[in-house]
């Protein structure tokens, strides 16, 4: 997979294994079809830095995403198009992003060394 002009710090394989998101340390994130290597839609630009997780919900319609930013975004991933402003409350980096598995939250952790608990979809 060639695209990013940074180094890659997170991947993570949609639900069904069709897709693959990943991050890196420019703050952009891109999705890919597993099969044939190729992107889906352009580039994903949002973190003002680097990208540290990604993470898909559980039905694979949606991506979270953690940065250096201390923001937790969170994603259309088909379009690439943010669903909503910004989680944020970390006072440091976001180190991990997960939904949970109804998706019913998203949670994230920070080199603050805390653990929030985000609204999910």
């Amino acid at each position: 997979l060639k695209g990013h002009t940074n180094w890659v710090n997170c991947i993570a394989f949609s639900p069904d294994g069709a897709y693959l998101v990943s991050g890196d340390g420019g703050g952009v994130i891109r999705i890919w079809n597993s099969a044939t290597g190729q992107t889906i839609c352009d580039p994903w630009r949002g973190h003002d830095h680097g990208v540290r997780s990604v993470a898909f919900s559980p039905n694979g319609h949606y991506v979270a995403s953690g940065g250096v930013d201390r923001t937790v975004r969170v994603w259309d991933a088909s379009t690439g198009q943010p669903i909503r402003e910004p989680f944020r409350g970390h006072t440091k980096r976001v180190i991990t992003v997960a939904f949970s598995p109804d998706g019913e939250f998203i949670i994230s952790y920070s080199s603050d060394g805390t653990i929030r608990f985000w609204d999910g979809l």
